[in-house]
């Protein structure tokens, strides 16, 4: 262990589970098998598993343990000091991209299509016919081997999905 106490943070908690993410120590082996030991060590503690690679190690408290408990017990033998979780600081999204706007144009179209129909078409199936109609057209015409098979092929191929 180290002199200087380590920040822990609560990930998630349930009763008689709890959670820990410890990033300044994340990828340390030895810091958290010796954790690990000393925290099963610990009356609040059944069990204790670790991953070096995340950061994260997973208690198993003893029944009527809570939070408090373990912080109590771990700042007292200084293995680590339980602190708030630190918050994210996503920045709005101000503008939406192009891909975005034609997501939700197409959506958008896709629900007034059901909603026209009673549930009967959407997009999809549009496009499915429309291929299939352009296909039979070039069929038609004589045009079979690229003009007909190509619409033909991608409406089966939609269908296949």
């Amino acid at each position: 262990m180290t002199e200087s106490t380590v920040s822990a943070y609560v990930a998630h908690a349930l009763p008689g589970r709890l959670r820990l993410r410890i990033p300044e120590q994340r990828g340390n082996e030895s810091y958290f098998a010796d954790l690990c030991e000393r925290l099963t060590s610990l009356h609040e503690v059944v069990d204790a598993t670790a991953n070096a690679a995340t950061g994260g190690i997973l208690l198993r408290l003893t029944p009527g343990i809570d939070i408090p408990d373990v912080a109590a017990a771990a700042r007292a033998l200084s293995l680590f000091d339980l602190k708030p979780a630190p918050t994210a600081t996503a920045k709005p999204v101000t503008e939406m991209n192009a891909l975005a706007k034609a997501s939700v144009g197409f959506k958008g179209t896709n629900r007034l299509i059901a909603e026209a129909t009673g549930g009967y078409l959407d997009v999809k199936s549009i496009v499915f016919l429309l291929l299939l109609a352009m296909a039979a057209r070039q069929i038609s015409r004589g045009h079979f081997m690229v003009a007909g098979f190509t619409p033909l092929w991608h409406a089966l191929n939609m269908m296949m999905k």
